[in-house]
């Protein structure tokens, strides 16, 4: 049947394939080692792709400026803005959204005896966006002065005039 030779030959050729099989799982794991560091670099060069590099301003906004600009946005935005009362405005804060770096000012207001909040984004000197605030916009936190730009204007009371009850 088998002779000497042959089983020698044959124990060869699977000391071989053990070796080819060893080898080949050695080269798997070196390729897919190298793969994993090459990846971060890759992500690295897409990242800044993503996200606008939007440098800080030197110098503050112009307040003055700032507070028409917001001014004449809500009283274009607010359906009946003469139903609101006790309007205050916070500081413009550089702030990162996701759309990117802008300046965001709180404005606080009086809504049928209830404070409500609102967050207007600015980006050279245009409002690009705004919602009411929300946790994140940090307007709890803020300062408030009265803001001059959108004027109190007399609700009509019916003839009869009530002091606030606070």
């Amino acid at each position: 049947m088998f002779g000497k030779s042959s089983i020698l030959s044959m124990g060869a050729e699977l000391q071989a394939l053990r070796l080819l099989r060893a080898y080949g799982v050695a080269a798997w794991l070196r390729d897919c080692g190298r793969a994993t560091l090459l990846l971060p670099l890759a992500l690295l060069g897409c990242s800044s792709v993503a996200l606008p590099q939007t440098e800080a301003p030197a110098s503050d906004p112009n307040t003055a400026a700032f507070h028409k600009i917001i001014g004449d946005y809500l009283k274009g935005s607010f359906k009946d803005i003469g139903s609101y009362d006790s309007f205050e405005i916070s500081d413009a804060r550089w702030v990162h959204t996701p759309k990117g770096w802008r300046w965001l000012s709180c404005v606080r207001f009086q809504d049928r005896a209830h404070t409500q909040t609102y967050a207007v984004f600015i980006q050279t000197d245009s409002v690009v966006d705004s919602r009411y605030a929300v946790t994140t916009d940090g307007c709890g936190k803020q300062t408030y002065l009265p803001f001059d730009a959108i004027p109190s204007t007399a609700k009509p009371s019916g003839g009869i005039e009530l002091d606030p009850l606070h």
